[in-house]
């Protein structure tokens, strides 16, 4: 019998376990992490916005007609609104990737949280950027985060590829595995503020455009986006 709950005990764990790291698992938390047309996908950038990488980023988005999603951390929106300003003035979508980017918020309680979400939600009103888009630092999420995106009315961003840009200091050895894992209907999760950006980023445009797919736009999500 002991043996018997300690198995159930370790499956409920394993369970809760991947429904916190799996975003598209939809345990805690719906999330949009892929696009409904199978012949377009979405770039999406994490943790900016940074002052030299991210305005060249968007240059390139310009010059190639294309718009993205931005999920922005707090404290850098608070010592770079002018290039808050500059995404949102391109036309991008703005979203909250919470104020400081720590992994310990995962094991906040649910009031703390908020308030994390809320510090982030402030600073991006305060350049009037009006957003009901969360993106979860990692993927993360458990009933607390749940808690606060509900009482936030938070839509939830997920992704269906990961560049794992973060990981890999080579951008061809990233771009090598995006053009492998690439399909239609992907939401690609990347970050503007790495060094190389706009050379993937314009490696993935030669490549979605060489398969005869596009880059469709934030709004075609089956999301109701703040404007």
């Amino acid at each position: 019998m002991l043996l018997i709950c300690i198995l159930v005990i370790v499956l409920w764990l394993s369970v809760l376990a991947y429904g916190s790291l799996r975003i598209n698992s939809g345990m805690f938390v719906k999330s949009t992490c892929s696009l409904d047309d199978k012949n377009a996908v979405l770039l999406t950038f994490d943790d900016g916005p940074h002052p030299t990488l991210t305005p060249k980023l968007l240059d390139l988005l310009r010059r190639n007609d294309i718009k993205a999603m931005f999920f922005c951390i707090g404290h850098k929106v608070e010592s770079f609104p002018e290039i808050v300003k500059m995404i949102e003035n391109d036309g991008h979508t703005i979203g909250n990737h919470t104020f400081k980017h720590t992994p310990k918020y995962t094991f906040w309680g649910k009031r703390r949280i908020l308030e994390e979400l809320n510090a982030c939600h402030e600073k991006l009103s305060a350049v009037g950027v009006d957003t009901n888009l969360f993106r979860p630092p990692l993927g993360i999420t458990n009933g607390d985060i749940a808690w606060a995106c509900k009482r936030l009315n938070y839509k939830i961003i997920g992704w269906s590829l990961r560049s794992f840009d973060t990981q890999h200091t080579m951008r061809e050895r990233v771009f090598r595995r995006i053009r492998r894992k690439l399909r239609g209907g992907d939401i690609i999760l990347l970050h503007d503020r790495l060094e190389g950006v706009d050379w993937l980023v314009n490696e993935i445009i030669t490549e979605v455009r060489r398969r005869g797919m596009r880059f469709a736009s934030p709004d075609e999500l089956k999301i109701e986006i703040a404007k």
